[in-house]
């Protein structure tokens, strides 16, 4: 039922995709360069479950770590995105569907 409400938003249809769901602890210093997602993750979503005042830049877009807050996209592959490093520790859940070219099964429910 979820991945048909997400499906009406976007505009895409997840509803045959697998999901992949990532408990995220993210120390304080770590970072990601900027980087598009692997063509396989069709829908990205990040619910922050602590605070910390600097979070994932989409272009030149800061995005705050809020508890109970987050951000989604339907990768198209454009979706540019960073980490700079972090000021404190970050607890978030990472959920993606995936289609059949995701490698790494054993991760998918």
């Amino acid at each position: 039922m979820f991945k048909e409400f997400l499906s009406n938003i976007t505009g895409y249809d997840y509803t045959q995709n697998s999901s992949r769901i990532e408990l995220c602890l993210d120390k304080k210093g770590s970072w990601l360069e900027p980087h598009v997602d692997d063509p396989a993750k069709k829908f990205t979503m990040q619910i922050y479950l602590s605070n910390c005042t600097n979070s994932t830049t989409f272009v030149s877009n800061n995005t705050i770590a809020k508890e109970n807050s987050g951000w989604f996209f339907h990768n198209t592959g454009t979706e540019l995105h960073s980490l700079s490093p972090l000021e404190n520790d970050r607890i978030s859940i990472i959920l993606n569907y995936v289609d059949n070219n995701w490698k790494d099964k054993s991760v998918l429910i």
